[in-house]
């Protein structure tokens, strides 16, 4: 299979609403695809964790993602992560 670069990251978030300056993230998954450079297939990897935003998830984006204050709760802040996704994105 051949891809338009060796490695491709697709990235997912969830937050706590639509504003960049105000809302907070509660969720990232990483799907990263890296090209086997003998030919074979590539290789597919998953990675995501739960993110404490900090702040109360508002009930409308708890019904619309299905993640919860309780679900958060002794996650990791996103400062406690952020260094591992610029590694699996880099």
């Amino acid at each position: 299979m051949q891809l338009f670069a060796p490695s491709l990251a697709f990235v997912d978030l969830e937050t706590t609403g639509m504003h960049a300056e105000g809302d907070r993230i509660t969720e990232v998954a990483i799907v990263r695809v890296d090209v086997d450079p003998d030919g074979g297939a590539p290789r597919v990897t998953e990675w995501s964790t739960l993110v404490d935003p900090e702040v109360p998830i508002p009930p409308a984006i708890q019904a619309l993602t299905g993640i919860t204050d309780a679900m958060v709760k002794g996650a990791p802040a996103f400062g406690a992560v952020a260094g591992e996704i610029a590694e699996r994105i880099a």
